[in-house]
């Protein structure tokens, strides 16, 4: 499940799992998120074209999905953006080489 960040003023994220049909909801009003079973495809596809996603979620999933909250979405991948790209230590190294580059040059 790629768990991605989203636009809205009520919802942080949302992830789907095509194969299980798992729908992933962290709402900005607290930690973690909620986990609706049985979500179609279609049904997910629509949510991520509304104009309000929150709105979406209140109307067409709250009352007709199965719902669990959970601390930890299952078996998820956080989408990163570019500014955070690379592991740690990647960019840890990165910044260690441009001070190098940096004090050769001087030198």
């Amino acid at each position: 499940m790629l768990i991605e960040r989203v636009k809205s003023e009520s919802i942080r994220a949302i992830g789907y799992d095509e194969h299980r049909e798992l729908l992933w909801v962290e709402f900005r009003s607290r930690p973690g998120g909620y986990v609706y079973s049985g979500v179609p495809h279609d049904v997910f596809d629509e949510l991520m074209q509304a104009e309000s996603l929150g709105g979406y979620v209140n109307e067409a999933i709250k009352s007709n999905y199965r719902c669990e909250y959970r601390a930890q979405p299952p078996n998820a991948t956080r989408a990163h953006s570019s500014r955070t790209s690379g592991s740690p230590s990647t960019r840890r190294r990165s910044r260690h080489s441009a001070a190098a580059e940096s004090r050769a040059s001087r030198e």
